[in-house]
């Protein structure tokens, strides 16, 4: 089809890699728009990011990442939390690495890549540490929990450098590049640009879905 489209079913926001069993070697080369779709997760596997390939170096233009729910009565959700299994049953309210999973991710695309993120307004309350219901408010806050990782992740990944070149032992950090921290800052606050949220009704009416989602599953939210 056009454009060259791949759709990972059941994805999850926790682990992300790009080399599960049976995936032809270079079923990226060619994909110009890429659908992640992440049903309610029961178990939470440690948190994994990579097998991926360079983006920039592809013609992909467009990232979706759907946070799938059957209807409008259904909240997603990440399952029973495994750092703190006393709490609510929905999550401890710790899930740091669940969004530095997802932040992590989102960095890898060059800012040339729109990216989408739908129906994050539908995870359940507890999972991001919200009592409401509000579908807006509880996206709000999920994206900020999200931009949050982004920028420690940078930071993150600058401290590292920085400790490496001061040693000496690494050849690869002997030099200083001349990126600094606000540079990469800059690269990130670029990439959340480009990222936008939406509703699962918003999707299904102004984008192309065509392969993602079953008829039947798209009516219930059209209707």
């Amino acid at each position: 089809m056009s454009p060259k489209k791949i759709i990972v079913d059941g994805s999850n926001m926790t682990s992300i890699i790009g080399y599960p069993f049976g995936f032809p070697q270079n079923i990226w080369d060619e994909v110009e728009e890429l659908t992640f779709i992440c049903p309610p997760i029961n178990f939470l596997p440690d948190p994994a990011v990579g097998g991926f390939p360079e983006w920039a170096s592809l013609p992909l233009k467009k990232v979706n990442w759907i946070f799938f729910t059957k209807d409008r009565n259904s909240t997603w959700t990440l399952g029973r939390h495994h750092l703190n299994p006393d709490k609510r049953e929905y999550g401890s309210g710790k899930f740091e690495d669940e969004y530095w999973s997802f932040g992590n991710f989102l960095l890898s695309f060059p800012s040339t890549v729109e990216i989408r993120i739908i129906n994050s307004g539908m995870i359940h309350p507890y999972t991001i540490g919200s009592e409401h219901r509000d579908e807006n408010y509880n996206q709000t806050v999920f994206a900020h929990k999200v931009r949050q990782s982004m920028l420690m992740e940078i930071q993150t990944r600058f401290s590292k450098n920085q400790q490496r070149r001061q040693s000496g032992n690494d050849e690869r950090f002997n030099e200083d590049t001349g990126t600094s921290l606000e540079d990469q800052n800059k690269e990130a606050d670029d990439r959340w640009s480009t990222i936008r949220w939406m509703g699962m009704k918003e999707y299904l009416r102004n984008n192309d879905w065509v392969g993602e989602l079953d008829p039947s599953e798209a009516k219930v939210w059209l209707n």
